[in-house]
């Protein structure tokens, strides 16, 4: 039985959320927080997909004339992933398997509730991987993923989480460039801590939040989207901290004048206390829950403020910068 496993990470914006919508560089970094999945061969005419963190279960289904046709009824969240990347990846000479679809690192072990990571990105990857019937290129991957991202969220979307799982590391990305991201490395000197606010937030809600909004209304924070993003590839640590605090002082005035509610889920609580100790903290992607992120000069003054928020009623998070994107799973690990 032929066996094929890839992983994914997820991500973090670090900047550009939403300016990256209007054309502005959006800046995002790999979490070593990886979806997995496994596609097995099987001699049975029954397919069947295993899902393991979201809508756990077990689904069988047929693909006929290259649709699917479910024998047990999938929550729809499975069955519309399976759909977009089965239509991006082609199944015209489909083979019965077993797939594993596993995001469980996504999610809180407690509640359950996702941590806004970006797992359905990273799914979507690691699938789209596992599925190509030749080794996968990285660039292909890329290309057929983005594209049923994009369908599974109704059109919406940057990409920039399909590219921050596929390639890895530190990147700085455009959605309307063809070409790859830029891969950038992580200053020497500058340090992080992520934090979870406790609540989720509904990414496709959040983009639909700033439809309408009209073109001139971006000119502040597609500039300085576009200033933070040369300040991380100058990789100097002080011109990064004023430019993530620059930034996050626009996005808070794009999130009041329009009532998006960005800093929501007591972000603003850490961003207020974070400049009482000369750090930088913002919100991550989407804001109103999910995760946030505190950079800084000194290990120290993050431990120190990591107890604070702590306090205040957020999770510090155990991520790191993953330098991998999208990759075999070999070995014991397979």
């Amino acid at each position: 039985m032929k066996t094929t496993s890839f992983s994914a990470p997820g991500k973090a914006v670090l900047s550009g959320e939403y300016a990256v919508l209007r054309g502005a560089p959006a800046v995002s970094v790999a979490v070593n927080c990886r979806a997995r999945v496994t596609v097995s061969q099987v001699a049975e005419k029954i397919s069947v997909v295993c899902t393991l963190g979201f809508a756990e279960g077990s689904y069988r289904f047929q693909v006929i004339d290259e649709c699917v046709e479910w024998v047990d009824r999938p929550p729809g969240g499975v069955s519309a992933l399976l759909k977009a990347v089965f239509d991006g990846v082609g199944v015209e000479t489909w083979q019965p398997m077993v797939l594993t679809i596993d995001t469980r690192p996504f999610f809180t072990a407690t509640s359950g509730k996702k941590l806004g990571l970006g797992s359905s990105a990273a799914a979507t990857v690691a699938l789209s991987a596992a599925l190509q019937k030749r080794r996968p290129e990285i660039a292909n991957t890329w290309t057929t993923a983005t594209v049923s991202h994009k369908k599974l969220q109704g059109g919406r979307g940057s990409g920039v989480d399909v590219a921050t799982s596929c390639f890895g590391g530190l990147i700085t990305y455009k959605s309307d460039d063809e070409a790859p991201p830029k891969q950038n490395t992580w200053p020497a000197g500058l340090f992080y801590q992520f934090f979870y606010s406790g609540m989720a937030e509904d990414t496709i809600e959040a983009i639909d939040r700033v439809d309408g909004i009209g073109e001139g209304s971006w000119t502040g924070l597609v500039q300085e989207a576009t200033n933070t993003a040369t300040a991380w590839q100058s990789r100097d640590v002080k011109k990064i901290l004023r430019a993530m605090g620059k930034y996050t002082d626009s996005l808070r005035e794009f999130d009041l004048s329009y009532g998006l509610s960005i800093f929501g889920g007591r972000h603003q609580e850490l961003v207020d206390l974070a400049r009482t100790a000369s750090l930088v903290y913002k919100p991550c992607g989407a804001g109103g829950g999910d995760i946030g992120v505190a950079l800084s000069t000194t290990k120290e003054e993050l431990q120190i403020f990591s107890e604070h928020a702590r306090i205040n009623g957020f999770m510090p998070l155990d991520l790191e910068a993953d330098n991998n994107g999208v990759m075999p799973v070999t070995g014991e690990n397979a």
